[in-house]
């Protein structure tokens, strides 16, 4: 069986002080995250994450004035490389799994110094604890 890895990074790779810091302050870890599915899956998830994203967002799309519809026409396959994950929607749901990790490794290295990081322990920590294979976060 053939695996897609859709894969992006998240927190910054720099030197990194405190928050407070005036120039090392943007993030206390780095890393990857995504997800890996069988081949056979992914146009299938690509729809279904593009109309999940469609009705969460709709108000946004509504005001842009372009649906994102318009930018699934320009391709049909995706490249296995590095791309705008505005185009491909699974490479935006790396994107938006990337983002939410930094989010919680800043929170697991730090809480008191990203409070407004508790939201996404509430809503998303069980869930990414369960299913998530992962490596080691080093502080």
């Amino acid at each position: 069986m053939t695996y897609i890895a859709y894969l992006d990074e998240f927190g910054h790779v720099g030197p990194y002080l405190s928050r407070n810091d005036t120039r090392h302050n943007d993030s206390p870890v780095f890393g990857l995250a995504g997800f890996i599915m069988p081949i056979e899956q992914v146009r299938g998830f690509g729809t279904w994450f593009f109309q999940r994203k469609c009705e969460l967002l709709d108000f946004e799309i509504k005001r842009a004035g372009e649906h994102p519809a318009v930018w699934e026409r320009r391709q049909l396959v995706e490249p296995p490389f590095q791309l705008e994950s505005h185009r491909y929607q699974t490479a935006q749901a790396a994107d938006w799994i990337s983002g939410l990790m930094g989010r919680l490794g800043a929170v697991w290295k730090e809480p008191e110094a990203w409070p407004e990081y508790d939201v996404f322990r509430r809503y998303f920590e069980h869930r990414l604890t369960q299913i998530q294979v992962r490596s080691q976060v080093r502080g």
